[in-house]
Order: C-alpha cells, then sequence, then structure tokens
C-alpha cells in the first residue's frame, strides 16, 4: 500500500464525514488510514459533513417590518434582563457515567454535557428556525445552518469561538472541536472565521 493511503472502510467513513484522506495521518502499516483514524478523525473548521451554508430569503410583511424596527429600538433603549431556566440533568449524568470510557476509547475524547447542550440547540433551532434568521431590509434571511458559540475562559476574560454547521456534528465532533476551540482561545490563536 502507498503511505498516505486509506483502507475501504477508512474511506467510507471519511467520505461520511466529507472528507480526503490527506487530512489525516494514518497509524497503519506504512502510514496507512486505518478505519479507526478515519473514525477518530475530526472535520476542520469548514463545513463538516452533510452541512449546507445556504439561505433562505422570505419578504417580511409591512406588519412585520414595523415589529421589527420596535424592537431594534426597544433593545437600544432598554435594559435588557437574563433569565436562567433549571433543566433535570440526571439521565445526561447517568449516560455520561455509562458510557464515559466507551466513549473515550472510541473518540479519544470525554463525553461532556456541552455537546448536549449544543446537539439540543441544534435540535431547536430546526423546529423553530425563525429563532435562526436575520433581517436584512425588507427580508428575513434563514439560514439553513446552526453555527453555536461556546464561552471559554481564557487569561483575558471570556472568549465565544463558534462551531460551524452543528446540525451536522455527532457528539464526539462536538467535544472535539471545543477542545480544538478552547486550546486556541487560550493560546490567542483564534482566526476571525473561528470568532464570527
Amino acid at each position: 500500500y502507498a503511505s498516505g493511503s486509506a483502507s475501504p472502510a477508512a474511506k467510507k467513513v471519511l467520505a461520511e464525514k466529507g472528507m480526503s484522506s490527506s487530512e489525516i495521518k494514518g497509524t497503519g502499516k506504512d502510514g496507512r488510514i486505518t478505519k479507526d483514524d478515519a473514525v477518530k478523525s475530526v472535520p476542520r473548521m469548514g463545513t463538516p459533513a452533510g452541512g449546507s451554508r445556504g439561505t433562505e430569503k422570505t419578504k417580511l410583511s409591512m406588519l412585520r417590518r414595523k415589529v421589527a424596527q420596535r424592537l431594534v429600538s426597544v433593545k437600544n433603549e432598554t435594559a435588557m434582563l437574563t433569565t436562567f431556566n433549571e433543566a433535570d440533568m440526571s439521565k445526561i449524568i447517568h449516560l455520561r457515567k455509562k458510557y464515559q470510557a466507551k466513549f473515550v476509547e472510541k473518540h479519544g475524547v470525554k463525553l461532556g454535557v456541552m455537546s448536549f447542550f449544543t446537539k439540543a440547540a441544534s435540535e431547536a433551532l430546526k423546529q423553530f428556525p425563525n429563532v435562526n434568521s436575520r433581517i436584512e431590509g425588507d427580508e428575513i434571511l434563514t439560514p439553513s445552518y446552526y453555527d453555536i458559540g461556546i464561552a471559554v475562559q481564557t487569561d483575558k476574560g471570556l472568549t465565544v469561538p463558534v462551531l460551524r454547521n452543528t446540525e451536522a456534528m455527532g457528539l464526539a465532533d462536538i467535544e472535539s472541536q471545543i477542545i480544538e476551540l478552547a486550546n486556541k482561545a487560550r493560546k490567542n490563536r483564534l482566526s476571525i472565521q473561528e470568532m464570527s
């Protein structure tokens, strides 16, 4: 086998993730990419497999345009309030305890709670797409993708790098991306793309 080539099983996994064999290093004989290498690989900050970067445009009615203008002026003229909601996390804590060792063995990262929150937010945005929309002129722009910011504590305070296309990511992909972005944030190495 040629150095850097991938096994058929690895090629299939990489294709599902939208990756090429040139993006990862193989651990098999002569640098061959094994299925395990492909499973553990994480797509870089571009669009993960299955992700789309399209946007749907919808014309705003006169009433909705007026409401949007009023909401912006209210936001700019009044104090804003933050609310907190409690959630029963016992089932997620139980899942983490039960599968943590297997998850780490298979994916090389710990199963945290942020991946569950991120997937839950992605699913909520699928059900309520207007929450993910923005207004430009007299149109509503609704992306077909979900980018979610994750707050990271650094020496200079909180930084919020962005996970792209979370709707197409699994729990392991999310956990890996959070670790990668947190490390970059703490070393002041985040790109503009990773911050917006």
